[in-house]
């Protein structure tokens, strides 16, 4: 070959070589995306969504590209090459979400990406788990769709389960498992496989009541210590989903109970048996304290400034209860619901309404009404009858209403779901002996 031949076609090779250099340079400076989750068209709607890079990100440049349609307010976290974001309330059920991270990311280095980076994904519909007592003392976790369809065991333990919280991730649950007859430990359930994992399991403890905070980074319960068999005061005690141990939220003289976190995340309640009194802990100085707590749960509006709980005065004789509203701005606490027998108050997640359980003055049945947040245009949920309606428990988009009712004559509880106030309740799973029922975004 002459020697000119050789050089030209040296030229054209480096020139080859130069044209790919040039046509692949974006690709090569654009990041890709080596994971992403959630996918697919059945997502729980208090999944966070996780981002994994293919190299470190600018921080900063990331979380002014990212968005979320339809928007959601929520927090970034990093680990290393990893972005999680957590949404600060569930998203919207039955909802498609396209997540997009717009060009002009950059990386660590400075450079930008020339192209977006997206995906979508669709929530399901929200589901419920049913906490059922077998005859022969042993307890099973049930998972059902909202109507009691494709419901299946999730989770069974020889001596009975006394509580549950879902993860507002919707993957897993806190159970509380009996031990013996004293003794409880608190295990995390996965509500796919089974899988269980301890959290607290200690021969001279027992614990009840867990909650998990809203972005599911903490959770408390109550703990109690047990001494020569004799039980403790009850404590809320506050710990890591790995177990790892945070200590009480509050020492001295209070014994707290009831434990229930503010949709924000910043605050928790708790009712003080000593004081009879609603607690209120933001994690810094003496908690805010409202009087008259029955000790029941209390229940948060969604902005957190106010929480619903039920309350008795004792000078009262008999004392019944009521169902009061306290104000954390002002310090307040002011009748909500003020017929007598109004316990366990529920307040929906679109902030319009609290529903309430009603005992009949006259008889031990109890019904469930609902009431307007500003506490006006109070109505009846469900019809009088030889049973007892109870543990009222808003579906997340405040369209449905599980709750429990209780056979007065036989003792034997079954779930239910209302749709409408004008629709009679749909039985859940009938043939399941219900404890607990709750819903799973």
């Amino acid at each position: 070959m002459p020697y000119y031949v050789r050089i030209l076609a040296v030229v054209v090779l480096l020139l080859g070589i130069i044209g790919v250099l040039i046509w692949r340079g974006p690709q090569q400076r654009d990041m890709s995306v080596l994971a992403r989750s959630p996918e697919g068209q059945a997502v729980p709607a208090g999944a966070p969504l996780r981002i994994t890079f293919s190299r470190a990100v600018d921080r900063l440049s990331l979380e002014q590209q990212f968005q979320l349609d339809p928007p959601a307010t929520g927090s970034f976290a990093w680990d290393g090459n990893i972005l999680t974001f957590r949404p600060d309330q569930p998203l919207q059920s039955n909802t498609t979400y396209t997540v997009t991270i717009r060009a002009g990311l950059r990386d660590s280095a400075g450079r930008a990406n020339q192209q977006p980076i997206t995906w979508g994904f669709r929530t399901r519909a929200p589901r419920l788990l049913i906490l059922g007592s077998n005859p022969d003392e042993s307890g099973t976790l049930w998972y059902a769709d909202a109507d009691g369809s494709n419901a299946a065991p999730v989770y069974t333990t020889p001596l009975g389960m006394l509580s549950m919280a879902a993860a507002p991730d919707g993957v897993n649950a806190l159970v509380v498992v009996r031990r013996d007859q004293q003794r409880s430990a608190l295990v995390l359930v996965n509500l796919s496989t089974g899988e269980e994992r301890e959290i607290v399991d200690a021969p001279d403890v027992t614990v009840n009541l867990p909650a998990w905070s809203p972005r599911g980074d903490l959770l408390t319960y109550e703990w109690r210590t047990i001494v020569g068999g004799v039980l403790g005061q009850p404590r809320v005690w506050l710990a890591q989903p790995d177990g790892t141990s945070l200590g009480p939220i509050v020492g001295g003289e209070i014994v707290s109970s009831a434990p229930a976190w503010s949709p924000d995340g910043r605050r928790l309640a708790f009712s003080d048996g000593i004081s009879r009194t609603l607690g209120i802990y933001d994690f810094g100085g003496a908690p805010q304290l409202f009087p008259d707590s029955t000790g029941e749960r209390a229940s948060w509006s969604p902005d957190s400034r106010q929480l619903a709980y039920t309350a008795a005065d004792l000078m009262q004789q008999p004392p019944r209860p009521t169902i009061r509203l306290a104000t954390l701005s002002d310090g307040r606490s002011t009748p909500l619901v003020t017929t007598p027998g109004a316990t366990s108050p529920a307040w929906s997640p679109d902030g319009s309404r609290i529903a309430y359980t009603l005992r009949d003055a006259a008889s031990p049945t109890t019904t469930l009404w609902q009431i307007d947040s500003d506490g006006s245009n109070p109505q009846p949920l469900t019809r009088t009858g030889d049973y007892r309606d109870t543990q009222p428990s808003w579906s997340p988009d405040a369209r449905l209403l599980a709750f429990l009712r209780t056979d007065a004559v036989s003792g034997a509880s079954t779930a239910y779901v209302l749709t409408t106030p004008a629709a009679p309740p749909q039985p859940l799973l009938p043939e399941v002996q219900a404890v607990q029922v709750e819903w799973v975004p």
